[in-house]
């Protein structure tokens, strides 16, 4: 109701206007730094320019592609290119926008002036301690050929245009008052990849005789699959083939089994019996088949094939390699259409209406889904979600001791052996005889299909009155996603069709061999999201509402109104509409209160949450000096669900000379939290962390391994590790330390403070020639109140250090963490092995939750320096120019105040904490990699040349080298000595050193030729020297997917065409 009064209240104002209208031309505003037509100010603001040439010599297919290839912009953390298989992982075609790499959501996206709707649903961000929502305008739904230019306003502007502009201004400018056609068509295809891009362009104008103009621009992209078993790196899961020294017996620097990204889930998975006796799948090559015996079991008419046998070691051979499956991308189609209906009235108005469309649809493969949970409690049922396999199960009932032969009776199957046991002492009804599945892997890969479209409405009148020029519309626009999940587990169904006593059953056995059955168990879920903005404003400037003596007074007055809502609607079976209850037995064993029904995701709310924004600004520009001009601007805002608050930017513009330009600007901004971190209901994830409690109560017996490099053997004396990639000469070079999933539980916040920045510069202009322009910017942002989490690693390492510090007495340690009762897991080579616990330490067990809320966390600190220089000359032998601007960070910290000060104090050499994981997300952060990327700097440059009918351009994009936290060069001798032993690395038993993922260079070739009928071809070669994506110790394509691209050499040729 509220948006609506003031919608007809701000009405009123243009409607008045009309009576008393000028007839005199009308000028549109350019939006650049200032709102006000003519202003000086605006030369001395650090904005940078990218022209329509820029963008077609890039050969770009979308705002995503393009943006990354500028130096100003940060990572692209809300992209396609998400590796997890998960439900709230399915983004379909969505790219983000970040300046100053200071996080999602800071940077103000405008279309032709005015505000864009939020991309309807969100990614999740690391942030503090933890993964947080954020959201964005999806780059994807700007059409890049569509544009005139695109502004980037570098310092702040939150009093022009919003009060959330924290890091800048990005405003694409598209062309309108077209007259004539034009058409555009490409292929796109690679070196490595068989896939082909696909993509026409048309733009259409006509002039009317009664002052309109109608321009219509259309734009339609054709993106095939590449899958991820085309390249090496990508379907390796493996990646110590790929480090340095590959080839010295797998012992060379880096080589331990940090890099082995392929997963223990598989379908060759284990299982347990009420004993906490181990089972496990093997193909018939395994030394274990054949061993004979009490504990070697076969499948009837398998017996060639596998076998199920006592649990030893994983074998490195039998870990699930996602790439099986996989889609590195999607086919995707993409739909842009803009049309312009420009009007010039009789009495000197002019109208102008913008409606533009975006669809896309995009398809993408993933993998197998699994369980929730795969810690020491997952052998009795304690895990998230757990798999019990009733001794009824028809497949499990099948199994008998091979070295009975087929003549083989009922007393010889396993489901009558002594291995079949009752979980329950008081179950008289044989219920809880059966096994509890765990690193079990189902074989059906997960896909999903996802339809995004955008509607936007603009309407406007602009005028002139007296010496004011004036501007009113309103901006109507929707955007929504609609996600259909397929390949998930139904659990109900899965528990149900593995209690089925005949070959229809649920075969968790079948590894890939046997039927699976899997077909019953699975469905289709769906997650759809809608965004609004609805917004209208008017202003007024004129550039001289006062004369002084140093000049005209410009000055600019205006008032807005928005109203933003997100709707975020679950499928029942993760919102909590459908019920799960873990089957008997597992129901008696400690759960974390939340359980969807689809295996491998985590129960999530609906949500839904929607605010109204008023504004008034005002913009003025006083000459203080005929060499120095200042830019002062205020707005004040009142949302109706976090109150009101004034935001302010003054600004400097000094000219001596033609030579030297010196400008300065201070400004603040406030920033609500989204109205996810808002409304959000309680909403859990499951993440694996290494529990650092784990590590310190058995620190002594990871120190014996680390020293002598020796491990445990099996009852034959062979090695646990025995056939793993660890095992060489020997022994085992392996000291890895307990690393499972557990449940974090946050919550929205409705006591969230705002996030409240200062954004200042300092830079200087010089133009010692015509044609050579250089800059120098200073810049700093010093944002307060960072809206995060405390994070699961930071709560486990304060409930580690509550517990160390009150000994054996202290059994509660930190009331946000929720842990089972303590089991001894005496098998060492379990992950949750703990027999060897430390006697000073009260016995606890694994962690089942952690209760987590959005917080306002400490100060985070920006500061760095924009580099610019542009060279442009005229020759007989053609036009030249030059551009290169590098962004270069001095510092990027978080800053950690109170308990997280005390954890990193503790972390130090000789704390408490020493030697177990860091804390996360807070710090010196620049040149480091931990969950996000802080590059030192990245590089951007442009060489020109355009001579009579040929125009060519050689463009790139460099990426600073950065550190990966956690990925150290712990790697062994066959001796069990580290490798880096003897050098400056080596310090008490560790090798120190982090692994740095190298700088990435890529460069652009475009040649175009002008025929004399108009037509243009064209011929780009993307990524001229076939560079691949630096090398990271990651799940996602063994490269850092937020920040390099991987795709290697690509081609492109274009047909142009004026009729």
């Amino acid at each position: 109701m509220k948006f609506f009064k003031l919608l007809s209240i701000l009405l009123i104002l243009p409607i008045t206007l009309i009576y008393a209208q000028d007839e005199s031309d009308v000028e549109e505003v350019v939006v650049v730094g200032s709102q006000i037509k003519g202003a000086k100010i605006t030369g001395a603001l650090p904005v940078s320019v990218i022209t329509a040439e820029d963008i077609e010599s890039l050969a770009v297919e979308s705002g995503e592609e393009l943006f990354q290839e500028l130096a100003e912009n940060g990572n692209n953390n809300f992209n396609q290119t998400d590796f997890s298989g998960g439900y709230n992982a399915s983004r379909g075609d969505v790219g983000s926008l970040d300046l100053r790499n200071i996080g999602t959501g800071n940077t103000l996206t405008l279309l032709n002036g005015r505000r864009l709707v939020q991309s309807p649903g969100y990614a999740t961000e690391w942030v503090g301690g933890s993964y947080v929502p954020v959201s964005s305008v999806n780059s994807n739904t700007i059409p890049v050929y569509g544009a005139e230019r695109v502004e980037i306003l570098r310092d702040g502007a939150s009093a022009i245009y919003g009060a959330d502009a924290v890091s800048g201004v990005i405003n694409t400018v598209l062309k309108d008052n077209f007259e004539g056609l034009t058409m555009r068509v490409r292929q796109n295809w690679y070196d490595s990849f068989e896939a082909k891009d696909n993509k026409v362009s048309i733009q259409w104008g006509k002039d009317f005789s009664n002052g309109t103009n109608v321009s219509v621009y259309f734009d339609r992209y054709d993106r095939e699959r590449i899958r991820a078993l085309e390249d090496p790196k990508w379907s390796a899961g493996d990646l110590r083939p790929f480090l340095p020294d590959p080839d010295e017996g797998g012992l060379g620097a880096w080589n331990d089994s940090t890099w082995r990204n392929t997963n223990v889930r598989s379908e060759w998975a284990q299982f347990y019996n009420a004993a906490n006796n181990g089972f496990s799948l093997y193909p018939n090559s395994d030394s274990n088949c054949g061993r004979g015996g009490s504990n070697d079991f076969v499948f009837p008419g398998y017996e060639d094939v596998f076998c199920l046998y006592d649990l030893t070691s994983i074998r490195d051979s039998l870990r699930a390699n996602y790439a099986t499956t996989y889609d590195k991308r999607g086919p995707l189609l993409r739909n842009n259409i803009v049309v312009f209906v420009n009007t010039e009235l009789d009495n000197g108005m002019e109208s102008y209406t913008e409606v533009s469309y975006y669809t896309s649809d995009i398809n993408r493969v993933l993998y197998g889904g699994a369980m929730l949970g795969l810690g020491t409690a997952a052998k009795g049922g304690g895990n998230t979600q757990p798999m019990f396999i009733p001794a009824t199960n028809y497949w499990l009932s099948q199994f008998y001791r091979r070295d009975r032969g087929p003549d083989y009776d009922s007393d010889d199957l396993f489901v009558n052996s002594s291995d079949m046991r009752k979980f329950d002492d008081d179950d008289t009804t044989g219920a809880s005889e059966g096994l509890f599945a765990r690193y079990h892997r189902f074989l059906t890969p997960r896909s999903y299909d996802s339809k995004r479209e955008t509607f936007r409405l603009v309407q406007g009148l602009r005028g002139s009155f007296d010496a004011w020029d004036w501007d009113s519309g309103f901006v109507i626009s929707r955007a929504t996603s609609e996600m259909d999940n397929h390949g998930r587990v139904d659990l109900n169904k899965m528990d149900a069709a593995l209690a089925d006593t005949t070959p229809n059953a649920y075969n968790p056995f079948c590894a890939g061999i046997l039927p699976c059955n899997e077909e019953q168990i699975m469905t289709s879920i769906y997650r759809d999201n809608t965004t609004e903005l609805m917004m209208v404003d008017f202003k007024m400037s004129n550039p001289s509402v006062y004369s002084l003596p140093a000049g005209d007074v410009g000055m600019l007055v205006g008032a807005e109104v928005r109203y933003e809502s997100h709707d975020d609607a679950r499928d029942p079976n993760i919102d909590g509409t459908v019920f799960y209850q873990p089957p008997y037995p597992a129901s008696n064993r400690p759960k974390p209160p939340y359980i969807s029904n689809i295996a491998n995701s985590s129960p999530s709310p609906d949500t839904f949450g929607e605010r109204t924004v008023s504004s008034l600004f005002v913009e003025l520009q006083v000459p203080l000096h005929e060499t120095l001009d200042s830019q002062i601007a205020i707005r004040a805002e009142d949302a109706d669900d976090f109150g009101s608050n004034v935001v302010g930017k003054v600004a400097l513009g000094y000219v001596p000379n033609s030579i030297i330009k010196v400008r300065a600007s201070s400004s603040t901004t406030f920033r609500a939290p989204n109205l996810i971190t808002l409304n959000e209901g309680l909403v859990v994830r499951n993440n694996s962390q290494e529990d650092p409690l784990l590590t310190y109560a058995m620190q002594a017996y990871y120190a014996s391994v680390a020293s002598s490099g020796s491990a445990p053997q099996d009852g034959d004396g062979n090695y646990l590790c025995s056939g793993d990639a660890d095992f060489s000469g020997g022994t085992c070079a392996q000291d890895t330390f307990p690393n499972y999933s557990m449940q974090r539980q946050a919550r929205g916040n409705e006591d969230l403070q705002a996030e409240e920045s200062t954004n200042t510069s300092l830079g200087i202009v010089l133009t010692p020639t015509d044609n050579l322009v250089i800059t120098v910017d200073k810049w700093e942002i010093a944002q307060e109140n960072t809206v995060g989490l405390f994070g699961e690693r930071n709560h486990l390492l304060l409930d580690t250090l509550i517990r160390a510090r009150g000994g054996v007495n202290e059994c509660v340690g930190n009331p946000l963490v929720t842990r089972n009762p303590y089991i001894a897991e005496n098998d060492p080579s379990d992950v949750g092995y703990n027999a060897d616990w430390d006697p000073n330490l009260c016995l606890a067990g694994s962690v089942v939750s952690i209760a987590d809320v959005y917080i306002n966390l400490d100060d985070k600190n920006l500061q760095g320096t924009d580099y610019l220089v542009e060279y442009f000359v005229d020759t007989d032998y053609g036009s030249f120019s030059t551009k290169l601007m590098r962004v270069q960070f001095d510092e990027y910290t978080q800053e950690a105040g109170g308990v997280l000060a005390e954890l990193i104090q503790e972390g130090q050499p000789g704390g408490i904490l020493d030697g177990l994981i860091t804390t996360a997300g807070y710090g010196d952060l620049i040149g480091t990699y931990d969950k996000r990327a802080y590059p030192e700097h990245k590089d951007s440059f442009k060489v020109s040349w355009k001579h009579k009918q040929w125009d060519v351009f050689l463009s790139g994009t460099q990426i600073a080298s950065f550190t990966e936290n956690g990925v150290t060069n712990n790697a062994k001798d066959s001796s069990g000595n580290y490798v880096c032993s003897g050098t400056e690395d080596y310090s008490g038993g560790t090798c120190g050193e982090n692994w740095e993922v190298a700088s990435m260079l890529t460069m652009n070739l475009t040649v175009g030729y002008k025929f004399k009928n108009g037509l243009r071809l064209r011929g780009t070669v993307r990524n001229l020297e076939d560079e691949r994506a630096p090398l990271a110790d990651e799940t996602t394509w063994g490269y850092v997917a937020d920040v390099h691209q991987d795709y290697g050499r690509n081609y492109t040729i274009e047909f142009y065409k004026r009729f």
